[in-house]
């Protein structure tokens, strides 16, 4: 088909099929052989069933193309350019998929990055403390994930100008601004690829700026806004979001207790955490005393903490939790 441009695939495939059965084949036309006389007269070749047509229907037929030979070319372009067309658009959505792959790796390393300028460790020495108090599995996934905080993070990489040949025209610049790969377009389709990774519950930008390490239970905390992963029911199945509010008090282990008539004095560290009004769910505002775990810190489970998003400089609405828990048998009275 390099040759013969406007012949249809179709036509291309029937030439094809008719020379595998030897349609054209010719009978020998020999003058004279000198070679030796055999004992035995030699096989006959075989002869085409073009050949084997009488002459005036070979005629006939040759006549009969030739005459069909203008519509056939204007099928055979007609079906050239919708060929060259489908490879165009099946090049195009492969060359779309390889864009759609690169934003999606962007945005996953961006929030590496970020993950990594709040937990990464700099030092030897937070390294060991990082490593320290954990089982040998959980020291493996946690040099695992800095590794890949490490190396998979496109700001790690130092850039420097080369040396070009030449000054860029009007007519390269263009087509640079033209291209799908574009670096200056890659970043904001990687932005907004993260937003709707948060979306739909792949990936955290509050989890992953929070500290490796819990704060301290003191003083610090009292009027700070912290989440909690807050269960409730919804149809039969616990559903967690989370939930913001503000650290009121600390408890210091000798005078604070639950309620006035409450007898148990609160031990030291727990914090009475209180929440504004939610109109959307009819909910007023309240507080309440809640014992945090050090080993619930930044996860998304049930009764898990994390500093609220105005503390780490920035805002947003409620996100669900990545992981969904088991139910466990206490649930709480109201919906945060």
């Amino acid at each position: 088909m390099r040759f013969y441009r406007n012949m249809s695939v179709f036509n291309v495939s029937g030439v094809v099929q008719q020379r595998a059965a030897h349609d054209y084949d010719r009978p020998l036309d020999v003058v004279s052989d000198r070679r030796k006389r055999k004992a035995e007269p030699a096989e006959a070749p075989p002869v085409g069933f073009f050949w084997r047509l009488r002459a005036d229907l070979r005629s006939s037929l040759v006549t009969m193309a030739r005459r069909r030979l203008p519509d056939a070319l204007k099928e055979g372009r007609a079906e050239v350019l919708s060929h060259d067309q489908e490879k165009l658009l099946r090049r195009e959505e492969a060359v779309q998929r390889q864009l759609n792959a690169a934003v999606e790796r962007y945005a996953a390393a961006l929030e590496l990055f970020d993950q990594w300028r709040a937990q990464g460790v700099k030092t030897a020495a937070e390294l060991e403390r990082a490593l320290g108090g954990k089982s040998e599995p959980e020291q493996l996934a946690e040099l695992r994930r800095q590794i890949e905080m490490r190396t998979a993070a496109p700001p790690q990489l130092r850039v420097r100008s080369i040396k070009t040949l030449g000054t860029a025209d009007a007519d390269v610049l263009r087509l640079e601004q033209q291209s799908i790969f574009n670096v200056s377009n890659l970043l904001p389709k990687a932005k907004a690829a993260r937003e709707r990774r948060e979306a739909a519950g792949i990936s955290d930008s509050v989890e992953v700026r929070q500290d490796r390490e819990a704060p301290p239970f003191d003083t610090r905390l009292v009027g700070k806004w912290l989440e909690v992963c807050w269960p409730y029911k919804e149809e039969g199945r616990t559903v967690k979001i989370w939930a913001a509010g503000r650290v009121k008090r600390v408890a210091d282990g000798l005078t604070d207790k639950r309620s006035p008539r409450a007898r148990k004095i609160l031990p030291a560290g727990m914090l009475l955490w209180a929440w504004d009004a939610d109109p959307e769910y009819d909910e007023p505002a309240g507080e309440r005393w809640i014992a945090f775990l050090p080993e619930k810190w930044n996860r998304p489970v049930s009764y898990g903490w994390r500093l609220d998003p105005r503390e780490l400089g920035a805002t947003g609405p409620p996100r669900t939790p990545l992981i969904e828990e088991e139910e466990e048998e206490e649930a709480p009275r109201a919906r945060r």
